[in-house]
């Protein structure tokens, strides 16, 4: 969707899911990649301040900053988990 950052490598009906907040920052993006290697689907936001960090930053796509105000928000958030 258009709030959140979405990277996935495999599929799959069962594959595990992640949500990073503070994926741009040293350890989201360490984690996310790290997630990635072991095949979770990884979907990330970042704060509104944030500034995507070229040292640490693995993959760079543009992040625009969630809302939880609206009824756009992702759906994967919505969906219950367990």
């Amino acid at each position: 969707m258009k709030y959140f950052l979405y990277l996935h490598k495999n599929k799959s009906p069962m594959t595990k899911k992640a949500l990073i907040t503070g994926i741009t920052g040293q350890y989201g993006a360490y984690l996310a990649e790290y997630l990635l290697k072991k095949g979770y689907e990884v979907h990330g936001m970042k704060r509104r301040s944030s500034i995507l960090s070229l040292q640490y930053r693995p993959y760079r796509p543009p992040l625009p900053r969630p809302s939880f105000r609206t009824p756009q928000t992702h759906p994967t958030l919505r969906r219950p988990y367990r």
